[in-house]
């Protein structure tokens, strides 16, 4: 039989902390398959500038994909989303990272987000944000990208995905092959407080100097 056979990496936990290896097992595929252009989830920034790093001098396109800007729920304060710094923006631009920032699009397809949400929030923002990018005119349809998001904070998914924009979402887009997720992706709100999700959310209230 003519396939092709890969690894999959399933967490034993959603969250966070597995940030850095998610980074390396998607860098590992690019290569392999020479895709150009890596989309990642921004909330704070973190991630994103992690990626930078890893993915130096391979030629690859970093694309940040984000919300409006807002806040959402942390232990010890609300903490920003959709690039409220705009220190980490120039950051990012000075990286050579493209961003794009827009509603996202299930915010109104509440019941499609809910059933990518059966395999885990970060399944979820990764078809999502590859949506947002071929929207925006980043991606375009029918391309081949790896895709990286999260549950909450960090990053815990990555898909290898053929663009689509919106209102073509049902009949375009292609999740071609999952890199990693967490096996038991399911959290309850907020999820910091879920036993199941692991991260170290206090750096967050800190500058990101250190990355």
């Amino acid at each position: 039989m003519n396939g092709l056979r890969k690894e999959i990496y399933y967490f034993d936990n959603p969250g966070e902390t597995n940030t850095d290896f998610v980074i390396r097992l998607s860098k590992r595929r690019a290569l392999e398959l020479g895709i150009r252009k890596i989309l990642v989830a921004l909330d704070t920034g973190r991630s994103v500038l992690k990626t930078v790093k890893a993915f130096s001098k391979t030629g690859t396109q970093l694309v940040a994909v984000t919300t409006p800007p807002c806040t959402t729920w942390g232990p010890e304060g609300d903490l920003p989303s959709g690039i409220l710094d705009e220190k980490v923006r120039q950051r990012l631009g000075k990286c050579g990272v493209m961003i794009v920032q827009a509603t996202p699009p299930f915010f109104s397809m509440k019941r499609l987000g809910k059933t990518l949400e059966l395999f885990g929030a970060g399944t979820k923002i990764a078809v999502q944000i590859a949506v947002m990018a071929t929207d925006a005119g980043i991606v375009k349809e029918g391309e081949e990208v790896i895709s990286m998001a999260g549950t909450y904070k960090g990053l815990d998914t990555a898909l290898v995905l053929k663009g689509a924009i919106c209102w073509n979402f049902l009949n375009k887009l292609e999740v071609l092959e999952i890199i990693a997720k967490p096996r038991s992706p399911r959290v309850s709100l907020p999820e910091y407080k879920d036993p199941k999700w692991k991260g170290d959310i206090t750096k967050y209230y800190h500058p990101m100097s250190q990355i």
